[in-house]
């Protein structure tokens, strides 16, 4: 295996503080029994996934006002460790990162974060959860997926087609043929299938076609010049992607709109930016004053005044 960078977490730097839990008894699965989990962050549950796709989490870092960038140096990790006042806490926000691709089978990775971060893959930098992960089962790195539905964005000759991982790509007809014209991998694909139904009809014939196409890059052709997610979203389901870390801030917000989204994590840096600099999908349409989703808030951890960490789940009517 390709030898990834790893960072060292210890977990008296980055303990965090439980200050509010608003978690039932329906959240009852452990995903991950790691002991360093539970010493930083605490329980750490999860509701079932739906029959009818994975559980989504999204997890993103924000200043204060609710920018995940900024506008001279566009890279999303800035924002928590540009935070002088607590480099600590910036290294909390890091590690709930891969705290959350631990406890996945699969990350949700945008073709702007490809574009952006050239040397990207969505690994665990932590050796100790990635330890626990072999030894309980699971493979070492989780599904890295990536989702586009042109694939014209996707810079294929970015280092993660090249890191010999555990690779997909969903994207619609028009993106799969795109891909398929400029990938530097070998491919597969699954397609044909045009409603949930005819991805139920054929669950055995997927899930053979994917076992015996590891090692290839996967694309899951659905839709014709953009993603149905429904279709997608089943056919990770019986695949066995059973729980998906959403980092792609376009694509949450797809999934939200489609109220497909279940939580999303949201760390708070204590910094200011303002003005038009992004926020979450700040180019897709805004919702309404009248249809909207609400948040649940379910928990809140602190490492300093400095930084703040949020669990919340959405509420769709």
């Amino acid at each position: 295996m390709v030898d990834f960078p790893r960072k060292i977490f210890e977990s008296k730097d980055i303990k965090l503080e439980n200050i509010y839990s608003n978690i039932d008894k329906s959240y009852k699965n452990n995903l991950l029994n790691s002991p360093k989990i539970q010493d930083i962050y605490g329980s750490l549950l999860f509701k079932d996934s739906p029959e009818d796709r994975p559980f989504l989490h999204a997890c993103f870092v924000s200043s204060i006002d609710g920018k995940i960038n900024f506008n001279d140096k566009p890279n999303g990790t800035l924002i928590a460790k540009n935070n002088t006042k607590d480099q600590n806490g910036g290294l909390a926000d890091f590690w709930i990162m891969n705290m959350l691709r631990a406890v996945s089978d699969g990350v949700i990775i945008g073709s702007g974060t490809l574009r952006d971060e050239p040397n990207i893959t969505a690994h665990i930098f932590d050796k100790d959860l990635e330890d626990i992960r072999i030894a309980q089962g699971k493979p070492a790195i989780p599904l890295n997926i990536i989702v586009s539905n042109s694939c014209k964005t996707i810079p294929f000759e970015h280092h993660i087609f090249k890191s010999n991982i555990p690779l997909m790509l969903i994207t619609s007809n028009t993106g799969a043929k795109y891909a398929k014209y400029y990938s530097i991998l070998e491919v597969a694909e699954i397609r044909g299938y045009n409603t949930v139904a005819d991805v139920e009809n054929n669950q055995e014939k997927i899930i053979s076609f994917y076992k015996e196409n590891q090692g290839k890059l996967m694309i899951i052709n659905c839709g014709e010049k953009e993603i149905n997610n429904q279709i997608a979203m089943k056919i990770l389901r019986i695949l066995g992607i059973n729980y998906i870390s959403v980092e792609a801030s376009h694509y949450t917000h797809a999934l939200i709109k489609e109220k497909m989204c279940d939580e999303i994590f949201i760390n708070y840096s204590g910094i200011y930016i303002g003005g038009n600099a992004m926020g979450i999908a700040n180019t897709a349409e805004a919702f309404t004053s009248e249809n909207f989703p609400y948040m649940e808030m379910l928990s809140i951890h602190m490492h300093s005044p400095f930084f703040m960490y949020t669990r919340q789940r959405f509420v769709y009517d």
